[in-house]
């Protein structure tokens, strides 16, 4: 065989040799099964340094919202009125109800029946003046006068009352002094009643 042929021969042998695994390859890719691939086995290598790790998510689920109250935040968003369950707060500041006034002139007649009467304010002296002389039958010691004093501030001599002498001359010096006397009334529920009052006269 000439030279050639010879080279020519072994060229296509070579050929045909290298075609053998493309061969294979194409009959894999045009339908046959692919070999199996072992499982892959999970990564036990510590992530690369200055990579973050994806965060999880930890904000606590919201309540579901209760129907009444989705129900009236919906009619407000479109304008409807929404009626209130729970009555309206009692305002702690209000103004108590005024008391009813009183009739002092009730009250005056009242007392001046009974001028024993216990009153809120019992009457007091403003002006003091003493009788002159001493009663003949009391040497030393003090003497006690009671006597109604009215609603204006007066007293009221017929009811004057000495406690300790039964001088009638003395009891008309007392009488006479009182006269020059102020006092202020006695006070009951804002009103100025009569009441008993009790002065008190040193003999010496």
């Amino acid at each position: 065989m000439p030279a050639g042929l010879r080279l020519t021969a072994a060229l296509l042998s070579l050929a045909s040799l290298l075609a053998l695994p493309s061969a294979a390859a194409a009959q894999g890719a045009g339908g046959g099964k692919p070999a199996a691939r072992p499982p892959a086995k999970p990564s036990t290598k510590p992530p690369a340094a200055g990579r973050e790790l994806p965060m999880l998510d930890t904000t606590p689920a919201q309540p579901p919202m209760p129907k009444n109250v989705a129900t009236d935040s919906a009619r407000r968003a479109s304008g409807a009125s929404v009626a209130s369950d729970s009555a309206a707060p009692r305002d702690s500041s209000a103004t108590p109800a005024a008391a009813p006034p009183v009739d002092c002139d009730a009250l005056i007649r009242r007392v001046a029946a009974r001028p024993d009467t216990p009153v809120d304010q019992a009457p007091s002296v403003v002006l003091w003046s003493a009788p002159a002389a001493l009663p003949s039958d009391i040497e030393q010691g003090s003497i006690d006068a009671a006597f109604i004093v009215d609603e204006f501030g007066a007293p009221e001599l017929t009811t004057l009352a000495l406690s300790r002498t039964h001088d009638a001359a003395y009891r008309q010096r007392v009488a006479e002094a009182l006269t020059r006397m102020s006092f202020r009334p006695a006070r009951l529920k804002g009103c100025a009643v009569p009441a008993r009052a009790y002065v008190s006269f040193p003999t010496r």
